[in-house]
């Protein structure tokens, strides 16, 4: 009888894990309960990526629960070349509570998966020091990444703070020119991200992208952030106006996700008198009021050059996101687990061409 009695109580303790995908209704209410939300590990995100013809359909989300915690994964399946493909987790996985054992199952089950659908590699980029640890005590993830696609480093502005605080906290520079381009007669407008606006916001991206040198995405990944709008999302376009132009003079993309708010992308015309009218800066003070006045708590600049490499791709933004003050953020590294042997084969080819 006793045994018997040890049998039942054993089978009782045993964790019962579950790893299962969620609809976007249900989805929306895990993300409503974290104080910090990745853009990059919402649902309406990989939607938008398929459809901008980045990633497969095949792209998942795994959530793992167990006893109220919860660990999910927004995974991307992309090409890597050779005909092989990886799975990415950007911006994720999102940890609600550190649960070892719980993240050891879920990463068994990503495993597994990725297995059955013969990929080489498992790509991680986490937002959070506490994942990186959890995912480094794993089998076979080792601290590398195959491509970056969340700079590691960004500026934050907290907005817990009143609007003359945020102002006064700012670089002087930055506050100058604020006023100077209000004084100058610069307009801001706020209006939804649509088809009516994209036109003229990709030309004058595009304009600015060859006269700073940097990349952009596509424009089907544009006319997909249209889509993007949600209750958990929101993508706005600012657009500064002056008298003497018929087109704005500068835009900027916002997007906000949970008590985020990220700016996008920039564009501006470049020609010098244009410049004086210090329209760029009233664009993100506009965007940066708009933020704490709908709630928001962080505004993230997305992006910039560490503070040792001076000539770093990043570096002019760089100089202009810090005329607006906020805090430095680095992010974790980037951890890869290895699933084949496949893996090494197409990191020599890579590390080939790049030293070509």
């Amino acid at each position: 009888m006793l045994y018997y009695l040890f049998i039942l109580c054993k089978f009782m303790s045993i964790k019962k894990y579950k790893h299962q995908f969620y609809d976007k209704t249900s989805l929306d209410m895990l993300v409503s309960h974290l104080d910090n939300v990745s853009l990059w590990q919402t649902k309406e995100w990989q939607q938008m990526v398929i459809n901008a013809g980045d990633v497969t359909s095949d792209s998942v989300i795994l959530v793992s629960k167990w006893s109220g915690n919860q660990i999910w994964s927004a995974v991307q399946i992309r090409r890597i070349g050779l005909g092989q493909y990886g799975w990415f987790v950007i911006g994720g996985p999102i940890v609600t509570w550190n649960d070892d054992e719980l993240f050891t199952e879920h990463m068994k089950e990503l495993q597994s998966w990725s297995l059955k659908h013969w990929l080489i590699f498992l790509s991680f980029e986490p937002l959070e020091w506490e994942v990186e640890d959890m995912l480094l005590k794993q089998k076979n993830v080792k601290k590398w990444f195959w491509k970056k696609f969340i700079e590691p480093h960004t500026r934050v502005i907290y907005l817990d703070s009143p609007y003359d605080t945020i102002l006064a906290n700012m670089h002087e520079k930055g506050r100058y020119n604020i006023r100077l381009g209000e004084k100058r007669g610069v307009i801001v407008s706020n209006n939804p991200f649509s088809e009516e606006n994209i036109d003229s916001f990709y030309e004058l991206l595009i304009d600015t992208a060859k006269r700073d040198g940097f990349a952009i995405n596509s424009r089907s990944t544009f006319e997909s952030l249209v889509s993007l709008q949600s209750d958990t999302i929101k993508v706005r376009l600012f657009e500064a106006r002056h008298p003497l132009y018929i087109d704005p003079i500068a835009s900027a993309l916002y997007i906000a996700c949970g008590d985020t708010a990220y700016y996008y992308y920039g564009a501006s015309v470049g020609d010098s008198e244009t410049k004086k009218l210090m329209a760029s800066f009233v664009i993100q003070w506009a965007m940066i009021w708009y933020a704490h006045e709908t709630g928001r708590k962080v505004y993230d600049f997305l992006g910039i050059a560490p503070e040792d490499k001076k000539k770093h791709h990043l570096a002019g933004v760089t100089f202009f996101k810090s005329r607006f003050g906020g805090e430095m953020v680095r992010f974790p590294h980037g951890c890869i687990m290895i699933l084949s042997w496949k893996y090494y084969i197409l990191l020599i080819v890579k590390w080939m061409r790049f030293w070509r």
